[in-house]
C-alpha cells in the first residue's frame, strides 16, 4: 500500500511500460540524480493501475468491496460467474458463448464508467446504456441513430438485468474481476475522504501514463 514509505507512484497499462516511464523520468531536468530510474529505489511506487488497485484494496478492502478479503477472478472465473447469472434471471434461450461475452463486456464497460447495477439499468432505460455516457457522447459512440431494436441495444438490456446477478455470485465466492478492482478503488476514494487524505499525504506525485 502507499504508506510503506513511497513518495510517488507511476502507473501504466503494463509493469515494463511503468518501469520505463520511470527511467524516461529520470532524464528530465533536475531529476538526473533522483533515483527514479533505478528499478531499487523503493520511495517510487511503479506498476499497473490493477495492481496499485488491488495493494490499496487488500488493505481496506471491506470498505471498497464488502469482502473482508478476496481473489481476482480470472477469464474463466469471469464466464463461469456470467453463465451462471444468466441461469438465475431465468434467460430461457440459449446462450451462445458469443453472448456470455457480449454481455460481459458491456458489464465491464460500465464498470470502467463508474456505473454499478443500478446506474447501468437506469442508463439503459434512458436508451444510452452502452456505456452509460450523456447522450451526445453516447449517439457518436453508436455511430448516430437513436435507440433500436438492434444487438448492442439487446445485449444492453440483458446486461442490464443479469449484472446485480453476476455481482452476487463473485461476491459469495469473495471474488473480484478487474473491472471491480478500479471500480472498488474509485468507490473507496470517493467515499472514505481520510483514507483519500493519507493516499495524498503519502504520495506527492502521482504519474498517470496516457491519462484519459
Amino acid at each position: 500500500c502507499p504508506s510503506q514509505a513511497w513518495v510517488g507512484a507511476l502507473m501504466s497499462f503494463t509493469s515494463a511500460a511503468a518501469e520505463q516511464l520511470c527511467r524516461q523520468a529520470a532524464e528530465l531536468p533536475g531529476l538526473e540524480h533522483s533515483g527514479l530510474g533505478d528499478s531499487a529505489n523503493k520511495q517510487v511506487w511503479r506498476g499497473t493501475f490493477h495492481t496499485f488497485s488491488t495493494r490499496l484494496l487488500s488493505q481496506y478492502s471491506y470498505l471498497g468491496t464488502g469482502l473482508a478479503r478476496f481473489t481476482i477472478a480470472d477469464a474463466g472465473d469471469q464466464y463461469a460467474a456470467m453463465t451462471a447469472a444468466l441461469r438465475e434471471v431465468g434467460y430461457q434461450q440459449r446462450t451462445s458463448a458469443q453472448l456470455t461475452r457480449g454481455v460481459l463486456r458491456q458489464v465491464s464497460i460500465w464498470k470502467e464508467n463508474g456505473l454499478d447495477a443500478s446506474a447501468a439499468s437506469a442508463a439503459v432505460a434512458r436508451g444510452h446504456g452502452l456505456s452509460g455516457l450523456a447522450p451526445n457522447a453516447h449517439h457518436s459512440q453508436r455511430g448516430g441513430g437513436g435507440p433500436s431494436n438492434g444487438p448492442q441495444e439487446v445485449t444492453e438490456r440483458l446486461a442490464a438485468v443479469v449484472y446485480p446477478a453476476y455481482q452476487r455470485i463473485l461476491r459469495a465466492s469473495q471474488k473480484l474481476d478487474f473491472g471491480d478492482l478500479i471500480f472498488g478503488t474509485v468507490q473507496l476514494l470517493r467515499s472514505n475522504p481520510l483514507i483519500l487524505a493519507r493516499i495524498q499525504e503519502d504520495l506527492s506525485h502521482v504519474l498517470v501514463d496516457e491519462f484519459q
